[in-house]
């Protein structure tokens, strides 16, 4: 495999959303900007996505596109962004951002709202090794862990998505 010095990593920020689960406030201000500990959550993720290694910051907007690359700008926060004209969803949002990663080998993604502790440094080593097309970091159930909606097999290869019966909690970080 490669190592992580020849590795091209690109960070890609899902930050189209609108929020609807923190109305009114949303109404105003993008999710994405919304401020953990006094930061803007996307300047902590783009942040950690750097420091993970990532030559190139990467996002799609949609809802209040305008206020987010504003932000962006005056905070210095070095983003491509790619504008959605219409809400494309994961697959979709990671799809239009497709074409300008080809230069990268492997990609780093962090839900806009997701602030964790998680290094993605074993992940990447996992995932390289694993030969895998995608490695979602995933928890066990319990404590502050997202709902158990990923089942895996006993190679911990995802083998469904969705509902209430998985195994393990899709953080909003993979490889």
């Amino acid at each position: 495999g490669m190592t992580a010095e020849q590795t091209r990593i690109a960070g890609l920020i899902l930050a189209a959303g609108r929020g609807l689960r923190m109305r009114p406030i949303t109404g105003a201000i993008p999710k994405a900007l919304l401020p953990v500990l006094g930061r803007p959550m996307i300047d902590t993720v783009a942040a950690k996505l750097r420091r993970s290694g990532a030559a190139a910051v990467h996002l799609n907007a949609f809802h209040l596109a305008d206020a987010l690359a504003d932000h962006l700008r005056r905070a210095g926060v070095e983003a491509t962004i790619h504008r959605e004209t219409s809400l494309l969803g994961t697959g979709g949002g990671i799809g239009n951002m497709a074409a300008s990663l080809r230069l990268f080998d492997v990609a780093l993604l962090n839900n806009c709202d997701v602030i964790a502790s998680i290094d993605f440094a074993a992940a990447l080593r996992r995932h390289e090794a694993s030969g895998a097309l995608a490695t979602l970091l995933c928890l066990p159930p319990g404590g502050a862990a997202p709902p158990p909606s990923v089942r895996v097999d006993g190679a911990c290869r995802v083998t469904a998505i969705g509902g209430r019966r998985g195994d393990l909690g899709y953080t909003g970080m993979a490889v």
